[in-house]
């Protein structure tokens, strides 16, 4: 009985009191998922109307439209893909009759936030041009939380640390599946720079090295220096630095440093050596060979008395007493370098007058005759004369060199043999130097 009563309240229904009056509908709305988005939908299920119903769907906020047409009672109609807005839609039924009607299809609040940049040096988000330590916050708002942000540099929290130069982002997701994505970009200051003037001694062991920094720039001023790990200071001029290795940095207000190693090299070493001290007899002369490396300009002989230069690099020395010379090599580029030789002059020479002699001793030739010998530095034996004890002059000879037995006394006298017997001598020898020496002995004459 239930069913026959269902049955015909449903014939009623749709009968011709039904399709006889002005259309009818039942709707549903769905807003959309987010800001901007085109995913609003607006079910509609007609209740009345003469079949088929057209339909004409206005969105009175954008202008858009479409259209479409029902034809049966009970059966959903959907329209997809609707932006936000109020929308005006007029059913028309066969029979000329319409009904209209609004829907709203709403935007949920706006999903959004503020980005903050944390960290200000000097103007700048990060301290340094190589610097990791920009920091930034992200401050959601708006749409469905809870939140997921996502960092460009990995960070998935809403702080996002250890940031260098370059463009940041940030994705931000509600509950709903909206989301925004905001951009920004760390600036650094320029990197930080300056010339370095680097020059080491001209000359060895001058210790006359200096480094110098100039233009500055870059970071964030003022700046700060320093040599060797030493006190910063405003000074960018180190002068009087042995040769070495030196380690200069820069360093601005952020603690931003600029930093070179700096090689000062030795300068030139003149070497040279006149050899060892030496002896030698007044009147003579010591010749010596003066090399220098690199070459010299200048040689200073200090005293420069007897000092004779006989090539580039020879010089003939002739003190007439003992001293020290010190001698000074100087190049074109002033390096100098110094050594002393000190010779010693003696004044007594070796001299050997003989006090036998045997003219007949066939066996020992150097003991026939008597003469005078000595060393380097005699120049003539001026005289020789020998006396009997009756002061007789059985020899005498002038102007000879020393160590010549030729002219020296054979123990005769104009043919006539000299007997055996002592002898007085007397001789007078010339040196080099212009002195002369006086000696006198006796000789003995064996037969």
């Amino acid at each position: 009985m239930k069913t026959m009563l269902f049955a015909l309240a449903w014939l009623v229904a749709t009968g011709a009191g039904a399709q006889s009056g002005k259309p009818s509908a039942q709707f549903s709305v769905t807003d959309v998922s987010c800001t901007g988005a085109q995913d609003g939908r607006i079910q509609l299920t007609l209740l009345s109307g003469a079949l088929p119903v057209s339909m004409l769907w206005v969105n009175t906020s954008s202008g858009a439209s479409g259209t479409g047409q029902l034809t049966q009672y009970g059966q959903p109609f959907v329209l997809s893909g609707l932006a936000h807005g109020l929308y005006r839609i007029t059913l028309t039924g066969a029979n000329g009759l319409d009904s209209i009607s609004t829907q709203t299809i709403n935007n949920p609040v706006p999903l959004g936030g503020d980005l903050f940049i944390l960290t200000n040096f000097g103007g700048f988000p990060v301290a340094c041009s190589y610097g990791m330590n920009g920091v930034t916050v992200f401050e959601p708002a708006g749409g469905t939380p809870p939140y997921q942000i996502a960092w460009s540099n990995g960070d998935v929290d809403v702080r996002a640390d250890s940031l260098g130069s370059g463009p940041l982002s940030v994705t931000v997701t509600d509950a709903r599946g909206c989301s925004i994505v905001m951009d920004t970009t760390l600036s650094v200051p320029d990197p930080l720079s300056a010339q370095v003037d680097a020059e080491g001694e001209t000359c060895f062991g001058q210790n006359s090295g200096s480094i110098h920094l100039s233009a500055p720039a870059g970071g964030i001023p003022p700046y700060l220096f320093s040599l060797n790990g030493g006190i910063q200071s405003a000074k960018r001029t180190w002068d009087n630095l042995q040769p070495g290795v030196y380690f200069v940095k820069m360093e601005d207000a952020a603690g931003c440093e600029f930093a070179r190693v700096v090689l000062l090299p030795s300068g030139l070493e003149l070497i040279f050596d006149l050899g060892p001290d030496t002896t030698i007899f007044s009147g003579d002369t010591l010749s010596r060979l003066v090399e220098v490396n690199p070459p010299a300009d200048t040689l200073i002989w200090q005293p420069d008395y007897g000092v004779q230069k006989i090539s580039p690099n020879s010089y003939l020395l002739a003190p007439e007493y003992s001293l020290t010379y010190q001698v000074t090599a100087i190049n074109a580029d002033g390096c100098m370098a110094t050594d002393e030789l000190h010779v010693e002059v003696k004044r007594e020479r070796d001299v050997y007058v003989p006090n036998v002699f045997a003219p007949e001793m066939a066996d020992l030739t150097e003991n026939q005759v008597f003469s005078v010998y000595g060393g380097e530095g005699i120049k003539t034996v001026s005289s020789l004369r020998v006396y009997d004890r009756f002061g007789r002059l059985w020899f005498e000879n002038r102007n000879f060199a020393v160590n010549d037995p030729a002219a020296g006394w054979a123990g005769t006298h104009e043919a006539a043999e000299a007997p055996a017997g002592v002898y007085l001598w007397r001789a007078v020898l010339l040196y080099n130097d212009g002195r002369e020496l006086l000696l006198q002995g006796d000789v003995t004459l064996v037969r």
